[in-house]
């Protein structure tokens, strides 16, 4: 991590680059009008972040993870099991066990495709998402990749201000993901990583906006990585994520991130 009296000279070199970087911005603002291309300031706060999080260069010699951990929601607990490969490609297995049985899904996107399947106890065909349900699994094999690999992401951001977060100064960003979705990513004034993303969730069937805070940070080789994080909706937290472990991937399968065949069942009607 970089230290502080770095950070920090990085912080008064973009000041006084961006004169207007201190002053209080529009952040609460919804729904901007999107720009053309990432505004300068956004440009020089994403490239200290990625120097925060020990050089892009770094971060994209990794570009394919597999990931353990633990979800819990509400009272249900599951385990994870989860690859990432850059820019967007993603894995995820949660298991829960129930009256003595596991119950696995699987949900994934190879880029075009965004899919789940129930494979245990009982293996069912893969059903394709849409919607906001299919960006939000995009999301989040997007998330740790999100200011690496700018050149094939094509995500726009635009700088909305300097507000308060969790009692910590932040820089607002607003992004606009190339599937379609819309976020603000908080990165912290001193730091400059990221203490929170704020997102679309759908809870009790209604779209709402919910904070999703990164639950600290862990080392991977010589870069830095969020190890977890906390939702919350109206400033209760309803749902964590803890990763135990973060390592390169090395090989996996071809057919990986890839949307298993579909099987026709035939019934058989006694006459």
């Amino acid at each position: 991590m970089l230290k502080l009296s770095h950070l920090s000279f990085l912080l008064v070199v973009l000041t006084a680059i961006v004169p207007g970087l201190h002053g209080q911005g529009d952040a609460g603002s919804a729904n901007p009008d999107k720009p053309s291309a990432t505004d300068k300031t956004s440009t020089r706060i994403i490239d200290l972040h990625l120097q925060a999080r020990g050089g892009a260069d770094k971060l994209e010699k990794l570009p394919m993870v597999r990931i353990e951990g633990d979800l819990v929601e509400n009272i249900k607990e599951y385990r994870l099991n989860i690859i990432l490969e850059a820019p967007g490609r993603i894995r995820h297995e949660s298991t829960i066990r129930h009256m003595g049985d596991d119950y696995l899904t699987v949900s994934a996107t190879d880029g075009p495709n965004v899919w789940r399947q129930e494979t245990l106890p009982e293996r069912k065909n893969p059903q394709r998402l849409s919607g906001l349900e299919k960006q939000l699994v995009e999301l989040d094999g997007m998330l740790p990749f999100l200011f690496t690999h700018r050149a094939e992401n094509g995500h726009v951001c635009a700088y909305r201000g300097k507000d308060t977060f969790a009692k910590r100064e932040v820089y607002v960003l607003h992004a606009w993901l190339t599937n379609g979705l819309e976020i603000e990513v908080l990165f912290d004034a001193q730091s400059f990583h990221i203490i929170n993303y704020r997102q679309p969730y759908t809870i009790g069937g209604k779209v709402v906006q919910i904070d999703r805070a990164p639950a600290g940070l862990t080392r991977v080789g010589e870069t830095w990585w969020e190890k977890g994080y906390v939702y919350r909706f109206r400033g209760k937290a309803f749902r964590e994520i803890s990763f135990s472990s973060i390592i390169p991937a090395g090989e996996v399968a071809d057919d990986t991130f890839t949307e298993p065949p579909t099987y026709e069942r035939w019934l058989k009607i006694k006459r």
